[in-house]
């Protein structure tokens, strides 16, 4: 009977998470000029004017990003989140533009918009923000440290269909230690494609990813 009981439980519990929808409608990742500056460096490419991150960032990483984004946040609230796209009339994806540091290619839509496009149970907008005003600097694998101190800052807001907020935070992060200790292999969790970290004595466009991911991570699970 206990093992009937548990099974009957255990099918009920994955239809509620299957019927729960959640959608990420906002995403912007921005990057200040001194950090710009490093990742100008690290992908070897003399880029003059203002700089988009469309020369350096290639689309499967942004893909990456928004996969683990959507990730983290089904952990932290045990509901399967994806990211949400409107678009225009042409069909063109509406999608942050990737200038004056911005990443792009990802969700850029707003609250009331989104709930009259799509029905579901919680939605959520993250804003993040990479400086170099933070107190430490980054240490490399061959042990030379990065020349600038990075910090970012995480805002994450997720609402109900009310626009009840069910949870809203905003932390800053300084302190990265070891960005890469050696190579490290990260997974797409949709895809499956590897991707390999090496070491470096700048700032690569998967750095700048990593920063993120920790400042995400921080956000949602550590109590300070």
């Amino acid at each position: 009977m206990k093992k009937k009981y548990f099974f009957l439980t255990f099918v009920v519990s994955v239809w509620a998470y299957a019927q729960t929808r959640a959608v990420i409608y906002s995403m912007r990742i921005k990057v200040d000029p001194a950090l710009v500056e490093e990742v100008k460096i690290s992908t070897n490419k003399p880029l003059t004017g203002s700089f988009s991150f469309r020369e350096c960032f290639p689309d499967t990483l942004t893909d990456f990003i928004i996969a683990k984004s959507e990730e983290i946040l089904s952990r932290k609230f045990g509901v399967p989140f994806e990211a949400f796209y409107s678009y225009y009339k042409n069909g063109k994806k509406i999608t942050t533009m990737g200038v004056y540091g911005e990443l792009e290619g990802l969700p850029d839509n707003t609250y009331k918009k989104t709930v009259s496009s799509i029905s579901a149970n919680y939605y959520a907008l993250i804003d993040a923000h990479l400086t170099g005003g933070g107190d430490f600097s980054i240490e490399f694998a061959n042990g030379s440290v990065s020349k600038i101190k990075p910090q970012i800052s995480v805002t994450v807001k997720v609402f109900d269909s009310n626009k009840k907020k069910v949870y809203a935070r905003t932390v800053t992060l300084k302190k990265f230690g070891k960005l890469r200790s050696k190579t490290e292999y990260l997974v797409d969790p949709r895809t499956g494609k590897t991707w390999a970290v090496k070491t470096s004595e700048t700032l690569s466009p998967m750095d700048v990813v990593l920063i993120y991911l920790s400042g995400l991570e921080h956000n949602l699970f550590e109590n300070k």
